[in-house]
């Protein structure tokens, strides 16, 4: 891709660092298996999502991940070990900083641009926002995962088991519950396609200070109105 750089010329670390970070996060709660995060064509609000595996699915996630890669879609993969540390009572105790903080996941608004301009003066440009959806899947009650969505603020689709079990091989049970790679990557499609588009109106005032231009003069109206004393009774 124009402008990327080839992987073979990124600094790596050694193993023992490598085992020593995955150590930590494992004991913290959950890890990313799959980060795409900075690679080339990576664009939030379009075409990434989140897939969350617990246990034996992380092999189904895997390769939902490398199937939806060669679609043109990043899915990360982040494995949760523990979900009580991760969306349990102890993460509810530290307002869930094992993903806001440690894994860095939110429910950001990224916006890019928007055709749909006709009818608007040149003082507002129209740009389209997205938030980055998930999916968790895990061989057990829906309720160890399912509050993903809820917690961070995003479209999600839990794949878990919902129906009465039974007897076979463990993909043959799999493919009954609809935990299979095949049912990952249409519930990512899902998600992706179902994350409400939000439109937002940029000032171009706004934009011209971003790109180091120098805003035209205007009056401040809050100069009319000074600050009033807070009442702290």
């Amino acid at each position: 891709m124009p402008g990327a750089v080839d992987e073979a010329q990124i600094a790596t670390v050694s193993e023992d660092e490598m085992f020593e970070a995955i150590h930590q996060d494992v004991l913290a709660g959950a890890y990313y298996l799959v980060d795409y995060r900075g690679y080339a064509g990576y664009e939030p609000g379009d075409n990434v999502v989140n897939i969350f595996a617990m246990g034996a699915l992380a092999t189904e996630a895997l390769k939902a991940s490398d199937t939806l890669l060669r679609r043109g879609i990043y899915a990360n993969v982040i494995v949760i070990t523990s979900s009580d540390l991760a969306l349990g009572v102890q993460a509810h105790e530290n307002d869930y900083s094992l993903l806001k903080e440690r894994l860095g996941l939110n429910a950001n608004l990224h916006l890019v641009a928007s055709d749909f301009t006709n009818g608007h003066g040149p003082e507002l440009v129209l740009v389209a926002g997205r938030r980055v959806p998930c999916v968790s899947v895990h061989d057990g009650e829906p309720g160890l995962l399912d509050n993903i969505g809820s917690v961070l603020g995003v479209r999600q689709e839990a794949l878990a088991v919902r129906k009465h079990s039974k007897c076979g091989r463990p993909h043959d049970i799999y493919q009954c519950h609809h935990l299979v790679q095949d049912s990952i990557i249409e519930a990512c499609g899902t998600v992706l396609s179902e994350t409400a588009l939000e439109k937002v109106e940029v000032s171009r005032t706004v934009l011209a200070s971003l790109q180091g231009d120098s805003p035209a003069t205007r009056s401040d109206w809050r100069a009319l109105w000074p600050e009033r004393p807070t009442d702290t009774h």
